[in-house]
């Protein structure tokens, strides 16, 4: 036998063993329970409008998801879980594991209301201490001086000021002006510089998102746009939990769940973009839905998607007309320009011809 052909029977060895590994591995490795692999002891605990992905041992198609209270917390098809409100329910996690055999586990979830740091409202006053003569009780002329002026002129021996004093202390700080004191303040003159908050809340996003109401139509308008829940009530923009706005911009910072977003309206400079925060939301799939929709920007992308790791999905209303537009000469962010402008995955489906123009 030649070295070739023995060459070649060694490869055709290799190949076969390694197309018949994986096939054997699987099948040994079938799941003959359920375990969830990230909740210790069946118990979980989550804060108001937080999320949390479950992981099993098993694969998602064959999970399916249920929760016995809705207004405290649901669960997605996807094994996502939202917090809606303070209170107890269970979680139940069904796994199909064969045609015979379901396997159920349960979940203890307590949602807990929000902690949130609020700064203190008083100021840090700037450590040179301010003297507590400087304001007479009877000497309304005080309030003229100016304080950063420090007087050189003041004996060793000067009293008290009384009412007649003419010279001004060293102050760093403003007096509060009054025109007829009558009394002394303790310590009630306020610092010129700017108040130090003694801590400092930590925010993901820019600005921060605080509401608790989750956004499912947003319409927008040539000055503005109008948001509103699932049951058709407006929504303030500080009361929303998964977007916020600035002007004609709406910026989704959270993925959807079991319902698209609407978005219809007519705008000239409007914007939609895509910021879910990777690290609270590894599945960041968001599900838009355009129905009657004109947007046009001429100074930058109208639809612009960041990296969010997950995927964002447009779907097309049957019967809707929907029109995007940019300008002829701009670029974005990244120096580039698009009417659709994506980093991430990006899908756009429609049941009849697309009447969008992207252009």
């Amino acid at each position: 036998m030649t070295r070739k052909k023995l060459l070649a029977l060694l490869t055709v060895a290799t190949l076969s063993s390694s197309l018949l590994a994986p096939s054997t591995a699987t099948t040994s490795q079938a799941a003959t329970t359920l375990k969830i692999t990230n909740v210790t002891k069946n118990k979980k605990t989550m804060y108001v409008g937080s999320r949390f992905t479950l992981k099993t041992n098993v694969s998602k198609s064959k999970l399916t998801y249920k929760s016995t209270k809705t207004a405290i917390a649901v669960i997605s098809k996807k094994g996502v879980i939202k917090a809606k409100k303070a209170g107890k329910c269970t979680i139940k996690v069904t796994a199909k594991l064969s045609k015979s055999k379901k396997v159920t586990k349960k979940i203890k979830l307590t949602v807990k209301k929000k902690t949130t740091t609020t700064a203190t409202s008083t100021p840090v006053v700037a450590t040179q201490k301010p003297t507590s003569t400087a304001l007479a009780t009877n000497t309304p002329n005080v309030a003229t001086a100016t304080p950063t002026v420090k007087p050189t002129n003041i004996p060793t021996n000067t009293p008290a000021p009384t009412a007649t004093a003419t010279n001004t202390p060293t102050i760093t700080a403003t007096p509060v002006t009054t025109t007829t004191p009558t009394k002394t303040p303790t310590n009630t003159t306020q610092p010129t510089q700017t108040p130090v908050a003694t801590s400092t809340p930590t925010v993901t996003t820019q600005p921060a998102v605080t509401g608790t109401v989750t956004i499912s139509s947003i319409h927008f308008e040539e000055n503005g746009l109008t948001l509103s829940d699932a049951n058709g009530d407006t929504v303030s923009p500080s009361d929303a939990a998964n977007l916020y706005v600035d002007g004609t911009t709406v910026t989704i910072v959270a993925p959807t769940t079991n319902q698209e977003i609407a978005v219809s309206g007519t705008c000239q400079q409007g914007q939609i973009r895509i910021n879910v925060d990777k690290t609270n939301y590894p599945d960041g799939e968001v599900d838009l839905s355009f129905e009657n929709l004109t947007l046009s920007n001429t100074l930058t992308s109208p639809v612009y998607v960041q990296p969010i790791d997950g995927s964002v999905n447009i779907s097309l209303k049957k019967g809707t007309k929907n029109t995007l537009s940019d300008g002829d000469n701009y670029t974005n962010e990244d120096k580039s320009n698009g009417v659709i402008y994506s980093k991430d995955d990006l899908k756009i489906k429609s049941r009849l011809r697309i009447s969008m123009a992207l252009g």
